[in-house]
């Protein structure tokens, strides 16, 4: 028989050793594989942010931070507007190479409106961070009174959306980003000046102070000149206007993720590191008790080598086995539940593509598989060098 052969019969001779280990193992598969891709989805997060925030700054008004924060990462309609004068101000200052203005709407809980969603309007002459983003995904320049909406707006293309009683076509859908902008509506200059004059006949509406306001402008910051400098001249010089630097939000961001990522990349190494602990111990105790058996192998005529490859096979199939449930058992039980996941985390989770999940996936299966083994041969190679006489003895 070969040295596989027996090493499965043994493992079925004793299933209860067989399904405590094998769970070990899977648990442990499990959590490491969860562990990754979890860390790896927070990271993409933060990533996709970052990709998405095109601009060197961005100018509000003073008060507005927690409202443009709120809109971008996590969804949260508002309306807020810089005046006319602020706006062109802005874009003459200098060390700013160019600017383009946004307008950022709320639609209002009501029969009137499709859903409650973000509205960012932007001027396509001008713009340097929405465009590039459109063609990336696809989707065409809407024209007046067309839409491109996120993610996770229900609607397909060449369906229409109320908003503030215009009904405006989508005309294109763009993929996720684990940010604000899945639940954005985005509109040209002409589509944005329409829905305002809509929006501002409903009571609790906020007029725009005159017709060349604008909520946030995006800017173009010279290279080389100092981006900390730059907010405080800035904030010196304009009363009322706020600059913010995208760069800093990734980084306040990224920072908050960090000892989370860290917590989730330490939790399953240390539980590999257990788990192999566990087996060696086992391995210790089990080897111990099967003296007897080795022994009788040895004078039948097994070599040494013949039983260093049955103990090494059985850890290996053990391995297998319990690694292998425990990633099948992530993919049906975890996988499913990522839309409900990424819905719950808003912008700071993003799950990796298949071609990322799939390779982490299978090096979790093979390093949770060779936990056995690398447990497991130390002990072999002790039974190994044990002479016949030794082991056949019961008082051993």
């Amino acid at each position: 028989m070969s040295s596989f052969s027996i090493a499965r019969n043994n493992l079925l001779h004793r299933p209860f050793r067989l399904c405590c280990l094998a769970a070990l193992i899977a648990v442990t598969a499990f959590v490491i594989a969860g562990g990754t891709l979890f860390g790896l989805g927070l990271r993409n997060g933060v990533a996709s942010t970052a990709a998405r925030l095109g601009a060197d700054a961005m100018f509000l008004p003073v008060g507005a931070e927690r409202n443009l924060e709120g809109a971008l990462l996590e969804g949260k309609p508002s309306t807020f507007y810089l005046p006319g004068d602020a706006v062109r101000a802005l874009s003459e200052l200098k060390g700013v190479k160019r600017t383009s203005p946004q307008l950022y709407i709320s639609t209002f809980d009501s029969a009137h409106c499709g859903a409650l969603v973000q509205i960012i309007g932007y001027d396509p002459e001008t713009d340097f961070v929405v465009t590039p983003w459109l063609k990336e995904n696809g989707s065409s320049e809407p024209g007046r009174g067309e839409i491109v909406i996120g993610s996770d707006i229900n609607l397909a293309l060449g369906e229409k959306m109320l908003l503030f009683g215009a009904s405006c076509v989508v005309v294109g859908k763009l993929e996720r980003t684990g940010m604000g902008f899945d639940a954005t509506v985005f509109v040209g200059k002409e589509t944005a000046r329409m829905l305002i004059d809509e929006y501002e006949t409903y009571i609790g509406a906020i007029p725009m102070p005159d017709e060349n306001a604008a909520s946030v402008v995006t800017a173009e910051i010279e290279d080389g000149l100092d981006h900390e400098t730059f907010v405080k001249e800035v904030r010196k010089e304009l009363d009322g206007v706020n600059v913010i630097l995208p760069q800093a939000i990734i980084g306040n961001l990224a920072r908050n993720l960090d000892l989370t990522i860290g917590v989730l990349m330490g939790i399953p190494a240390l539980l590999w590191v257990l788990s192999a602990f566990v087996l060696v111990i086992v391995s210790t105790i089990t080897l111990h008790e099967r003296k007897r058996e080795f022994g009788v192998l040895r004078a039948l005529g097994a070599t040494r080598k013949k039983l260093l490859e049955i103990l090494l096979a059985e850890s290996v199939l053990l391995g297998v086995l319990g690694a292998g449930a425990g990633v099948l058992l992530f993919c049906v039980t975890a996988l499913p539940f990522n839309a409900l996941l990424e819905s719950k985390l808003a912008s700071e989770y993003l799950l990796p593509s298949a071609d990322v999940t799939v390779p982490v996936l299978i090096a979790c299966f093979l390093l949770c598989a060779a936990g056995g083994p690398i447990a497991a041969f130390a002990s072999a190679a002790g039974i190994g060098r044990a002479e016949t006489s030794l082991i056949m003895r019961e008082d051993v």
